[in-house]
């Protein structure tokens, strides 16, 4: 708790918001990059579950990560 705060404190945001922000943005650099699978890029940012890591990147992202990928893939 006393880190969140702090954290916070000096870049007025959620910790836990920018560890989602950094993985989502990993995320997507291996959606661009790699030829993984989005489930397969799900596990390696550290996400376990694959419907919560949908819901990160699509409130971070606006879109879903297979949208962001057939996107960026067409």
């Amino acid at each position: 708790g006393y880190l969140s705060a702090l954290f916070k404190k000096q870049y007025n945001q959620n910790l836990v918001d920018y560890i989602n922000e950094v993985k989502i943005q990993q995320a997507c650099a291996l959606i661009r990059n790699s030829d993984f699978s989005v489930s397969e890029i799900c596990e390696k940012v550290g996400y376990g579950d694959y419907c919560h890591f949908n819901k990160v990147f699509r409130r971070i992202m606006g879109k879903s990560p297979l949208q962001y990928s057939r996107e960026i893939k067409s």
